[in-house]
């Protein structure tokens, strides 16, 4: 088992939603080494399953944030609280920052867990994808890399 999961979460038919899916599916390609890549609907209660497996997590997302479209917001979850003015976008009841908290009230965090919000533009339906949250994928996708080979050196 890999001590490291990548989890893009979104809807890929909400336009700037899909952005965390899109941005794992090419963390995929550049077949890492020690670490799974899957993608996600966002539902809290499954990931909370999904990362009790695992040391280190990394959750990739869109986000509605104060700031521009294509921002790249990082929270190192362990250490911080979602902010209050994020809303990290789920079609689901129970959130992301939901199941982080609920987590941690029950002491079930992984070591890691690190949250790369991408602010989103457009969350309407249909399949455009902005194209300042384009740019900022090829930034997490440079940052989440970095991270893991961090981790692997550590």
């Amino acid at each position: 088992m890999n001590r490291t999961i990548i989890i893009g979460i979104g809807n890929e038919f909400r336009c700037d939603d899909a952005i965390g899916i899109i941005t794992a599916r090419k963390l995929k390609s550049t077949k890492l080494q020690n670490a799974d890549v899957i993608e996600h609907n966002g539902d809290g209660a499954s990931l909370m399953d999904i990362w009790s497996n695992y040391e280190n997590v990394i959750l990739i997302d869109a986000a509605s944030m104060d700031g521009k479209a294509g921002e790249v917001h990082i929270i190192n979850a362990i250490d911080e609280k979602i902010p209050r003015n994020a809303v990290i976008h789920s079609s689901h009841i129970f959130s992301i920052s939901e199941a982080i908290e609920t987590s941690r009230m029950m002491g079930r965090l992984p070591g890691k867990l690190f949250v790369y919000a991408i602010t989103g533009k457009v969350f309407d339906s249909g399949l455009k994808i902005s194209e300042e949250v384009l740019t900022a994928s090829e930034k997490v996708l440079d940052l989440v890399i970095e991270k893991i080979n961090t981790w692997r050196e550590a």
